[in-house]
């Protein structure tokens, strides 16, 4: 079975490729806004043809920041048909295109139920054909959102905030270390087992680093002694903001410091007028869960963050 695998047309015919007509304008204003944002570009997006017509499509994504592709963001395939030997043949195809662009490995977040902009429908087939191609599960999450408008003042009782300056740069790699060190969540572990809390840290912030954060965005808490107990880093996508990292030093948990600085980001994320706030966290941080629920986040979905190695 033979496929020509080529960069695609135009927005138009790649948001049409194996996409319920519904959801069409959508994939094309969703694309036009990774592009307008830097987080894809028309020459990372490739549609599979075989006898003169379009079969598969998949594009690639990367942090604004980074400009190096890094996932794939849009994959669409005749899941109910010849769903394997179109996607093995487009991935296949693309990799070999995009290595020069610094393509490596290659990851994908696989989300249920569908929702938009990405519409990933066949939930099933699409993490049958990933498993199949060898893609891993690096964390399993539970996904959150709450409304972008502004709410009340953040209540911070004992605890004191204030934004993280350029001078508080070890305390924010010792803070993160120590949060990850006695984290729930799998990345945490596993990296820290790995790599070490230190290591760990030193990349978590420098990622976090890699998408939107504005001046006064990343808080710090402290105690009435003038400790650090705490912090929180919001940070923003093309269209989206989030809780990009949480936690509370191990012995001060237990005292509610999670709700308050979860409360301060997310008005610091509501403040900034974007569109979308969402946020996750590993199943079995059950205790974040309920944080997030009792700030007001809504739990709205699922997702598994998958991993090709090279």
């Amino acid at each position: 079975m033979t496929f020509e695998i080529r960069q695609a047309d135009s927005v138009r015919q790649f948001a049409a490729v194996e996409t319920a007509p519904e959801h069409v304008d959508d994939t094309a204003r969703y694309l036009d806004g990774l592009f307008a944002s830097g987080s894809s570009r028309p020459e990372w997006c490739f549609v599979a043809w075989r006898d003169s017509r379009p079969c598969g499509r998949v594009a690639f994504w990367a942090l604004p920041r980074v400009g190096r592709p890094l996932d794939i963001v849009l994959l669409n395939l005749p899941w109910e048909g010849e769903a394997d030997a179109i996607g093995r043949a487009l991935l296949d195809g693309a990799r070999r295109a995009m290595a020069d662009a610094g393509l490596t490995t290659v990851g994908h977040c696989h989300d249920h139920p569908p929702r938009t902009p990405q519409w990933q429908t066949h939930g099933d087939a699409r993490l049958a054909f990933l498993t199949g191609l060898g893609f891993k599960t690096q964390r399993d999450t539970l996904r959150f959102e709450t409304a972008p408008a502004p709410g009340t003042a953040v209540d911070t009782g004992d605890l004191r905030l204030r934004a993280a300056t350029p001078e508080d740069e070890t305390l924010l790699r010792q803070m993160v270390a120590a949060v990850a060190a006695a984290s729930r969540d799998q990345i945490d572990i596993e990296t820290v087992a790995a790599r070490g809390a230190e290591a760990h840290a030193a990349e978590l912030i420098a990622d976090l680093r890699s998408m939107r954060v504005d001046a006064g965005w990343w808080q710090i808490a402290f105690d009435a002694q003038g400790t650090a107990v705490g912090l929180v880093l919001p940070v923003a996508g093309a269209d989206f903001g989030s809780i990009g990292y949480i936690g509370v030093l191990p012995a001060y948990r237990g005292r509610g410091h999670v709700d308050v600085l979860l409360a301060a980001g997310t008005a610091l994320l509501r403040g900034a007028g974007l569109p979308r706030l969402i946020a996750d966290t590993d199943r079995s941080n059950t205790g974040m869960a309920r944080a997030f629920t009792r700030g007001g986040w809504r739990q709205f979905g699922e997702r598994r963050e998958l991993l090709l190695p090279a």
